[in-house]
């Protein structure tokens, strides 16, 4: 089940860190240099979004306050992390630090007639390689040259 994406406020000298203990993997704020307490991320946010009474928006904690959909417009950098099965388990997606300011909610492109959606996008060169090759290949199935069993 995909969650939502939720944005962290990042506690002062804290990072963002998966730690297995035994079999048990889970998602922490922890110091760097060891002097603070690790804060378990996965625990307060399964809480916070289980008894989210009225759906608020912003959710404080002790530690941090969790932004649902959108960080707030701010020069401050936000923890991108979503929960999986809303915090049960830890997070299987790579998380990014955001800029509340320069935070853009859709990314979508605009793209303008006779131009391809992968012009538009950023893509690695493997990914760049697939497409082109899938395309190119889709237009020698539309050619029928010969007996093409393939349908337009």
């Amino acid at each position: 089940m995909r969650g939502h994406m939720i944005f962290l406020s990042i506690p002062k000298g804290m990072e963002f860190k998966q730690i297995t203990e035994k079999d048990n993997t889970n998602d922490y704020f922890v110091d760097p240099n060891g002097k603070l307490p690790r804060i378990n991320i996965q625990a307060l946010v399964k809480d916070a979004l289980q008894y989210n009474k009225g759906r608020k928006k912003e959710i404080s904690l002790s530690d941090f306050t969790i932004y649902r959909h959108k960080p707030p417009y701010r020069d401050e950098l936000f923890l991108q992390y979503n929960p999986d099965h809303n915090g049960k388990y830890f997070t299987k997606e790579s998380v990014n630090l955001v800029n509340g300011k320069e935070f853009i909610k859709y990314k979508t492109p605009a793209t303008s007639y006779g131009t391809f959606w992968f012009q538009k996008v950023q893509l690695s060169e493997n990914r760049m390689d697939e497409v082109l090759a899938k395309r190119s290949e889709q237009r020698e199935n539309r050619r029928h040259t010969g007996d093409s069993p393939n349908p337009t």
